[in-house]
């Protein structure tokens, strides 16, 4: 778990350094108080993305199904 969130603050320090051209120590601490202030957002956001990668999955499943059953 830890080493997930590590990845994530990572990556948004990465995209921090871009954006504003800071030493990557500032835009750690940047990326760290912008999802402590969008907390909900990023929650959110990744509910949704959960639910669509479910739907796609059952959409390819069911497609691939249906498909099976017309050759067969």
């Amino acid at each position: 778990m830890l080493d997930a969130y590590v990845k994530f603050i990572t990556k948004n320090s990465f995209i921090q350094c871009a954006l504003r051209s800071t030493n990557f120590c500032k835009s750690c601490m940047n990326a760290f108080y912008l999802m402590l202030r969008h907390a909900g957002e990023f929650g959110s956001a990744t509910i949704v993305g959960w639910i669509m990668m479910l739907l796609g999955k059952g959409v390819i499943m069911g497609a691939s199904a249906y498909i099976t059953l017309l050759v067969v």
